[in-house]
């Protein structure tokens, strides 16, 4: 009688189990949402349900939840490097990127092997502003997978970027010769560069004195658009 059970509940989680998995590509989100949960009631310890669930709730925007649900993967398979790496992505989307570093170092732990996720990893300490660490990265990611087109040109651009703020600078050493034609320059350059290149810009020209006559702070608005 129990084995009998056991197998009813069993067909029930695999049924809604799929109903979700059906619904989530007719964009009937909330119906795939409520499937997965009523799968989850049945039977708590699946990973791939979990994930599917996660999934179907980014999809919803709600990031939030969307963690909570990748944090169930992980405990039920702690030896998933994809669900870690999906978490990751999730923080990152969330602009929590401190965990989204932690998130991608745990698939580390798990598979190195992985030239995406080192690209990942770069792009997110770029945003993090970690610019160290970054250019770091992307060398790992074509260690692995020499082709990695992305890799290659997140490299350059971080390189080019960096030594175009620090000729920036040196320019702005001459602004008591040439203030307008620098100051313009400057403006010109700003709008280009990425905001965290911007800032680091702005700390070395403060650092020099020049703050006053060349940099001015990143609007809020023009952060967003970066």
């Amino acid at each position: 009688m129990q084995y009998h059970q056991s197998g009813r509940l069993k067909q029930e989680e695999e049924f809604f189990y799929n109903l979700g998995v059906a619904f989530h590509p007719l964009g009937r989100l909330d119906k795939a949402t409520r499937a997965f949960m009523r799968a989850i009631s049945i039977c708590s310890n699946s990973a791939q349900t979990y994930k599917n669930l996660g999934f179907t709730l980014c999809s919803l925007g709600r990031r939030n939840h969307a963690v909570d649900a990748f944090q169930r993967t992980i405990a039920t398979d702690p030896e998933d490097a994809g669900s870690y790496q999906t978490l990751g992505d999730t923080h990152r989307r969330r602009a929590k990127l401190c965990c989204a570093v932690t998130s991608y170092r745990r698939a580390f732990a798990i598979n190195s092997n992985d030239a995406k996720l080192h690209l990942k990893l770069g792009n997110t300490y770029v945003r993090a502003v970690n610019i160290e660490e970054a250019i770091g990265s992307y060398p790992k990611a074509l260690a692995v997978d020499p082709d990695l087109a992305a890799a290659h040109q997140n490299l350059r651009s971080t390189q080019n970027a960096i030594g175009r703020a620090y000729e920036e600078v040196d320019a702005a050493n001459e602004v008591d010769k040439y203030p307008d034609k620098i100051c313009g320059e400057f403006k010109m350059f700003k709008l280009k560069m990425p905001t965290m290149f911007y800032n680091k810009l702005e700390a070395i020209a403060s650092s020099n004195n020049n703050a006053d006559c060349l940099v001015r702070r990143v609007t809020k608005r023009e952060r967003k658009k970066v």
